[in-house]
């Protein structure tokens, strides 16, 4: 019972070892092959900008439908709870840091997450079922730097809505002016 224990122990220990060495392996790589210049053709550029369209571009209408609904809920919420407390002066930066720190990089990671792995996930296995290795290579590429771009502003982009309909909730609710807050 104890020598079961300990090689699960074991197991365990070794399976996430592996996972973070792939992990490390694989950022190194893509960090490598993302500052090699040499990668970008044309091919490379042309996977990149349709990337970066149909991630950041594509999902404008949607995104910004999402982050107004959640910026009068979540604001809405936060209003509430420091009124409770008696915060009424602090809630403009409680709103901000809330917003801007925490819950928009989190949802603009997940949301992308949710809406475009699988389609990055049947592209590449597409590619590799035809053996186009300088096509993976550079559509690999395409999609980690399209991601970090879409992430960035798409992320800025819910910051803004959410912050400007958290404004405009609390000056329908509370009265409370831009000057105020």
């Amino acid at each position: 019972m104890i020598i079961r224990f300990i090689n699960t122990i074991g197991d365990a220990t070794i399976n996430i070892s592996l996972a973070y060495y792939e992990a490390f392996v694989f950022t190194f790589a893509s960090l490598l092959n993302i500052f090699n210049f040499h990668n970008y053709t044309s091919k490379t550029m042309e996977i990149l900008v349709k990337q970066i369209y149909r991630t950041s571009i594509m999902v404008i209408p949607k995104f910004l439908a999402i982050a107004f609904f959640f910026g009068s809920l979540l604001i809405g919420l936060v209003i509430f709870i420091a009124a409770d407390y008696g915060m009424d002066i602090k809630i403009g930066s409680i709103i901000v840091t809330f917003v801007v720190n925490e819950f928009s990089a989190l949802f603009t990671a997940l949301f992308i997450a949710y809406h475009f792995t699988p389609r990055i996930h049947a592209e590449i296995v597409f590619l590799v079922q035809k053996h186009k290795d300088a096509l993976i290579n550079s559509s690999i590429i395409a999609h980690i730097i399209s991601a970090i771009v879409s992430n960035v502003s798409l992320s800025i982009l819910f910051a803004s809505v959410m912050i400007a309909s958290g404004y405009v909730f609390t000056f329908l609710y509370y009265g409370y002016g831009f000057a105020y807050l």
